[in-house]
Parts: C-alpha cells; structure tokens; sequence
C-alpha cells in the first residue's frame, strides 16, 4: 500500500478558530483544538476509524466507555432499531441474530442506498434467517420484490417463517440451495437493481462473474464481509474464505470498468457499479 501524506492538508475549523480567511498559500491555523492532529496525523491510515487516536482526542470518559457511547451515539441518529426489536423473529436455538446476522448499521446503509437508488427488484446471496431480505423488501416499498438463495435448509425454513410472521411474504421469494447451482431460476427473475452478495465466501470471485450481468441500467453490486476478520489484510490469507475474499479484492482492484468504493465500517463493504451505467 502506498502511503499517501495528508498533513497540512488543510483540517476544517470553525469561524471562531479562523478570525479571518486564510490566503491561498498561508499555512493552517494551529491551536489548542487541532494540534493533536497536525502532530499525529501524517498518513491517511491515521484517520480510517473513530476509535483511533486522532479521531478520538476529545473523548474524555474512561476508555473502556468509548464503544459503548459510540454506539449509543450511532443508536441515536440512525433509525430504525435493532433488528431484533424491529421484526418478530424466530432464531436458532443457542444464537442471536446479533452474533451471527448482519450488522444492524451495515443494513440501514443498504437500506438507505435502495431507497435513494430507487431500486425495486433485489437479489440476495445469503438469507440466513431472513432478517437482511425484510430489510429491503421494506426499503423497496411495496411494488418491491426480493429473491434471496440461502444454503442451508435449517436456515432457509426460518427465514420463510420469519418473513411470513412479519408481512413480508407476498415480496420475498426464498430459494434454498446453492446459487451457483440455480443460475438459470435466478436469471429468469432478473434483472435486478441491486445484487447484495454475503455467502459462500471461498467463491466469490465465481458468484461475482457469474451474477454481474444480471444487474440491470444503474444497477449496483454490493460485496460484503471483505475484511473477512483482516483475513485480506494478510500477504496470504489463512483461511480458504478469506482466501476467495481477497481474489475478489484484487480482481476488483484491476478492473478499470467500474467504480468502486471500500467502506471500512464493521467487516468491510465494497460497492461497484459500472462508469457507463449498466450492469457492473
């Protein structure tokens, strides 16, 4: 990676900070509230989450609140709630949807990306007990529709039951199965707006190449779980998922026909979507 200076790259302050408005050359202004900064940082790595130094300065609560009123913080402002609280749900005996569903954040920037993209027709890699197909089929609003392909039946009968308890049964088409193995049902239901894929990780590269086609004019591609736990942060990856992750990352890496942004939040988000439009 190359490490790009951002010093003096000009911090925003507050007019109280900056009496008067610097010349086009004059160096930043320091004082008591940024010096930490003009110190600390000198490489974009320095400001990539809230919970590093330069980022957390200010917080003057014992550290071990830091998260815990992070959270409340992040609670606060994005809505709806939890996951857990928002839907009836049915889980499998010995887990929560916490410890293994995705991120409840992670499902509202997606909601909020479906809602602001307009998108109505959603496929899904990956049901798990439904939770994340419910989310979008709200998102999308009623002429929406969701297809959602999940391995494993135990998982699959729950998503079907949750939905159906929650009114969500009449947008949300459950297959189960593998999705490599069903190409041709899933194609016949496309094309789709936005493909959400978050399963079979050692194949992502496959899903990938296979599923990009089928996303329609504008149509957004959204790869989830790709720091796999910072497996691809690893010269060589130790584990077969993080393994497919990381094949994924490079290929995106080297592809010059779409755009691309990684978003560092929870276990790392990439979003493609193709320059010219159409399908990534």
């Amino acid at each position: 990676m190359t490490a790009h200076s951002c010093r003096n790259r000009g911090d925003k302050t507050s007019m109280t900070d900056q009496p008067s408005p610097p010349t086009q050359n004059a160096p930043p202004v320091r004082n008591a509230e940024n010096s930490f900064i003009f110190e600390r940082v000198t490489n974009w790595e320095d400001r990539i989450l809230p919970s590093q130094p330069v980022l957390s300065v200010h917080f003057q609560h014992p550290p071990e609140e830091f998260y815990p009123r992070l959270l409340d913080r992040i609670s606060q402002v994005s809505t709806p709630a939890d996951p857990e609280a928002r839907f009836q749900l049915e889980v499998p005996p010995g887990i929560s949807f916490s410890q293994f569903g995705s991120n409840m954040f992670v499902l509202k920037t997606l909601e909020m990306l479906i809602k602001i993209g307009g998108y109505k027709r959603i496929l899904e890699i990956g049901t798990f007990i439904g939770v994340s197909a419910m989310c979008f089929a709200d998102a999308a609003g009623p002429d929406g529709r969701v297809v959602t392909i999940e391995k494993y039946p135990q998982f699959s009968s729950l998503a079907e039951t949750n939905i159906e308890r929650n009114g969500f049964a009449g947008r949300i088409n459950v297959l189960q199965g593998e999705a490599l193995s069903m190409i041709d049902t899933i194609r016949e239901q496309g094309p789709f707006d936005m493909i959400f894929l978050d399963g079979d990780k050692e194949n992502y590269c496959e899903y990938y190449n296979t599923l990009k086609d089928m996303l329609g004019s504008g149509g957004l591609f959204i790869v989830d779980d790709v720091l796999f736990h910072a497996d691809t942060l690893n010269a060589v990856p130790s584990t077969k998922k993080g393994a497919g992750v990381a094949a994924l990352l490079d290929q995106l890496a080297q592809d010059d026909s779409t755009d691309k942004v990684f978003l560092p939040a929870v276990n790392g988000m990439v979003l493609v979507r193709r320059k010219d439009g159409p399908a990534a």
